[in-house]
């Protein structure tokens, strides 16, 4: 639930957080494309590593380098172009990833009777999460610039928080 109660929001607010980086307009307005295509890009390897790496590792792993890109890359102020392109590529491809696996790890440890069930159960609890994440980590950050900063910082903690909890979990 923590995972997706950040994941939308870095793709809402990823031309704030190229405007607050003050990088080129050109890329400021294709930010969301440059996310996505690192998403497309993250969905398809996504199948690949987990068959060769086992689902959870690979869901865990794509997980965390969400939060650490989203960390790493997206909170410091001032970045290069290269480096911001880089954030929003790695954010993308390990987001993307990641959602890719949720169905695939929800099937490796239910009952095929049951996967139907508990695979709609888990969108349907999950869904107000992801429509309540963007409102909590943005705020009103679209008024200042500072607030693209700490809504990195708050979606990547949460997305940490939630990579160590699967990675540690009985299952």
């Amino acid at each position: 639930m923590l995972t997706r109660c950040s994941w939308v929001s870095p793709y809402i607010n990823a031309t704030v957080y190229a405007a607050s980086n003050d990088v080129s307009p050109r890329i400021t307005g294709y930010a969301i494309a440059i996310l996505q295509t690192g998403s497309f890009v993250g969905r398809i390897f996504a199948g690949i590593l987990g068959d060769r790496f086992g689902v959870w590792i690979v869901f865990t792993a794509m997980g965390g380098l969400a939060a650490i890109s989203l960390l790493g890359l997206w909170t410091p102020s001032n970045l290069p172009d290269a480096v911001v392109l880089i954030g929003l590529l790695g954010y993308g491809f390990g987001s993307g990833a990641w959602m890719t696996l949720v169905a695939a790890s929800c099937a490796s440890i239910s009952p095929i009777r049951e996967y139907g069930m508990r695979i709609g159960m888990l969108f349907s609890l999950s869904g107000l999460p992801a429509l309540a994440g963007p409102v909590i980590c943005g705020g009103d950050f679209c008024c200042r610039k500072t607030r693209a900063r700490a809504d990195a910082q708050r979606s990547s903690l949460w997305m940490m928080a939630s990579s160590v909890m699967r990675r540690f979990s009985p299952a």
